[in-house]
C-alpha cells in the first residue's frame, strides 16, 4: 500500500526507519497538536488503513507504542480512545533550566572527576580544569524523559551540598550555594534520532525522535560555569519562549539558524 494525503508524506520508505515509527510519530504530533483531543476516538483500524494506507499490522504496532506510553487506551467493543489526562497542555513537561517540575524525579547516574570535556559541544575552558563530569537521567510521571550530561569546575561543585542534586537542579545549587548572582545561557536546540544507547535510556523506539538541547552558562562577567547537553524524548518535549516585540527588535533572538553544513 502506498500511503496517502498530506499528513502521510511522512510515512514514506527508503530511509531506514520502520514505517510504525514514523506512524507512532504521525499520530503523537496529532494529539500533541489537539488534532485529536483528549477523550476523542481514533478511526477504526479499517479506516486509519484505509486514511494512511499502511498494512494491519503497521497499524497495530504503532497504536502499542502509544498505548505503551499512556496516550491512548483501548476498550473492547467501545474502540481506542486519547487518554483524557485532565490538565490539558500541562500534560507534557515543559523546559526550564531553573525549576523542576513537581512531577519530574532525578536518578543520578554517576560523578566523575576529568580533564576534558566530552559529550557537549560547547566545552568549559581547559583552565577551568580539573571538572566533575555529572551524568543523570530525569523521569517525568515515573516515564524516562531526558539524558543529560553536563560539567561543572571542580571548584565550583565542590561548593555544593553532598547528595542534594538528586532533588535539586545544578542551577538552584549554584544560586544557592555560591557567590554566583546571574547565569546568563547560550542554547542551541536540534532534533535528532534515538541511536541505540539512547533508545535504551529513554525506553523509546530505536531512530525515534529526540531533541538535543546543547547550552552553555556562564556568570555574566566571564567565569564559564556550566556545559551542559540534554537529550529528550521527542514526544515528551515543549519548549517556551519569549521574543518580545518582533517588529522592533534585533531577530537573532528568534530567526531560526541555517542549518550546519557538514562536507
Amino acid at each position: 500500500m502506498a500511503p496517502r494525503g498530506s499528513d502521510s508524506r511522512g510515512l514514506r520508505a527508503g530511509d531506514g526507519i520502520p514505517l510504525y515509527v514514523k506512524l507512532a510519530n504521525l499520530f503523537r504530533d496529532k494529539i500533541a497538536r489537539g488534532d485529536w483531543p483528549p477523550g476523542s476516538q481514533i478511526g477504526t483500524l479499517p479506516e486509519l488503513q484505509a486514511e494512511y494506507g499502511v498494512a494491519r499490522a503497521t497499524l497495530q504496532q504503532a497504536i502499542r507504542i502509544l498505548s505503551g506510553e499512556g496516550l491512548i487506551s483501548s476498550t473492547r467493543g467501545r474502540g481506542t480512545f486519547v487518554t483524557e489526562t485532565g490538565d490539558g497542555e500541562g500534560a507534557l513537561p515543559s523546559y526550564d533550566m531553573l525549576g523542576l517540575d513537581r512531577d519530574f524525579r532525578i536518578e543520578m547516574l554517576s560523578h566523575e572527576t576529568c580533564m576534558s570535556c566530552e559529550s557537549v559541544s560547547h566545552p568549559l575552558p581547559a583552565a577551568e580544569a580539573p571538572f566533575v563530569h555529572v551524568r543523570k537521567r530525569h523521569h517525568f510521571r515515573d516515564r524516562p524523559y531526558s539524558l543529560v550530561d553536563l560539567y561543572l569546575p571542580k571548584t565550583l561543585f565542590d561548593q555544593l551540598p553532598p547528595g542534594r542534586d538528586d532533588t535539586l537542579l545544578y542551577a538552584q545549587l549554584l544560586r544557592d550555594n555560591t557567590d554566583i548572582a546571574a547565569l546568563q545561557a547560550e542554547q542551541h536546540i536540534s532534533i535528532m534520532l534515538a541511536d541505540q544507547a539512547l533508545s535504551q535510556a529513554l525506553d523509546i523506539q530505536f531512530a525515534a525522535p529526540v531533541a538535543r538541547i546543547d547550552t552553555s552558562l556562564h556568570s555574566g562577567a566571564g567565569r564559564h560555569v556550566m556545559a551542559h547537553r540534554a537529550h529528550i524524548r521527542g514526544d515528551m518535549f515543549r519548549a517556551r519562549r519569549s521574543t518580545g516585540d518582533i517588529l522592533h527588535t534585533d531577530p537573532v533572538e528568534w530567526r531560526p539558524l541555517p542549518p550546519v553544513r557538514r562536507d
